[in-house]
Formats: C-alpha cells, sequence, structure tokens
C-alpha cells in the first residue's frame, strides 16, 4: 500500500542523504518495480527525489516528468521541497514546473 511505498521511499532518500548510493539505488529499483494505476506518480516521485539526492539532474528530471505524466498532484510543492534542491538551477527542471499558461 502507499505506507509502505512512502517508508522504502523515506529508506531510499535517507540513504542517499548519507552518501550510500547502493543501498539508495536498491530502494530506487524496488520502487521501480511498484507500478499501481492508483499510485498517480507517488512512487516515481520518490525515485525522483533519491536520483536528485544523488546528483543525477537529468534522471531525476525525467522521473518528475513522468510522475506529473501519471497524475502526481502535489507538482506546486516540488520546487519548494529540499529533497530536490539539487534541481533549482537546472533549466529543464525550471521549464517543467513553470505554469503552464
Amino acid at each position: 500500500g502507499l505506507g509502505s511505498m512512502d517508508y522504502l521511499g523515506y529508506l531510499g532518500a535517507i540513504a542517499a542523504r548519507q552518501g550510500n548510493r547502493e543501498q539508495a539505488l536498491r530502494v530506487e529499483r524496488r520502487l521501480a518495480g511498484a507500478e499501481r494505476p492508483y499510485f498517480f506518480g507517488r512512487h516515481t516521485i520518490w525515485r525522483a527525489r533519491i536520483r536528485a539526492l544523488l546528483g543525477e539532474r537529468e534522471l531525476a528530471t525525467t522521473l518528475v516528468r513522468e510522475a506529473l505524466s501519471r497524475g502526481y498532484p502535489h507538482a506546486d510543492e516540488l520546487h519548494t521541497d529540499i529533497d530536490f534542491e539539487s534541481l533549482r538551477d537546472y533549466p529543464p527542471f525550471q521549464e517543467l514546473l513553470r505554469p503552464k499558461i
């Protein structure tokens, strides 16, 4: 369920923050296999967080784009989310979050 997915996501984000790349990527791979229609991109946002924390800006941005296309509902919070700090000055990420007219 959503609880275990968030738990897994937090574990991956913590591992990435601590510099434990292997553990972070293990979690990210598990999240990649957790596709469910009703997740609305939440598992993909966790994957993006982990990749952003590992400094992988291009892949993180691609995953954010994928999550948004799956209906992730909190796009307006991503530009202030500390986990995405490494992407703030990255033009493709800025463009992705720019309000659409």
